[in-house]
């Protein structure tokens, strides 16, 4: 599976002596949970992840549970806790607060790692209640380069075979020497889809 540069980054502050908590930030659809997931797998450690993205509004009471099962993973030896989505629990930086320094004090080796999409809220909840206590990863949008390294294909203009332009018409990559089909828009614009297997 291919892992992004920020991977490595990510799992070299995993493996040294707890210090901060590491936030992993950035837009919706980034792989901010798969980039954790690889790191929980990558760490060989125990670990434990909880997203508060679901249907339902989770409370402090949640990040509370969420924290005691890491510290059941911590009690044998280190141990890693992920937090995804974790500014949409309302109050969620103080209890992240308080339970991180009861850690310290107790000397838990409990990781933790936050994740977060709304850049708003987690500044507002790291810098209220988290000063000097975190560490901030951008994850961001990887673009064509991520695409081309991931499949191994030189990311070009593509040339129509048929002149028209109109819906329909084949268009050929170069470099992949993958086909795709142009979907005409008034605007003039292209929209390339690319037809698996050709």
């Amino acid at each position: 599976m291919y892992k992004r540069p920020l991977y490595q980054t990510l799992l070299s502050r995993l493996k040294e002596p707890r210090r901060f908590l590491q936030v992993l930030a950035g837009p919706r659809q980034v792989g901010k949970t798969t980039l954790a997931r690889q790191a929980m797998e990558g760490g060989r450690t125990r670990s434990h992840y909880a997203s508060a993205d679901g249907p339902t509004l989770q409370d402090r009471a949640w990040i509370e549970q969420q924290w005691d099962l890491g510290r059941l993973k911590a009690k044998d030896g280190q141990a890693l806790l992920v937090l995804d989505e974790v500014q949409k629990v309302p109050g969620w930086s103080e209890v992240v607060k308080r339970l991180w320094d009861e850690d310290t004090a107790k000397s838990i080796p409990l990781k933790c790692v936050l994740l977060g999409s709304s850049p708003l809220l987690m500044q507002r909840g790291l810098t209220e209640s988290l000063a000097g206590r975190f560490e901030v990863l951008h994850s961001e949008a990887s673009g064509l380069e991520h695409g081309s390294g991931v499949f191994a294909i030189k990311v070009e203009f593509p040339v129509c075979e048929e002149g028209s332009g109109l819906l329909g018409s084949t268009c050929r990559v170069r470099g992949g020497g993958a086909l795709a089909e142009r979907s005409g828009r008034n605007d003039g614009g292209d929209i390339l889809l690319a037809r698996p297997g050709a």
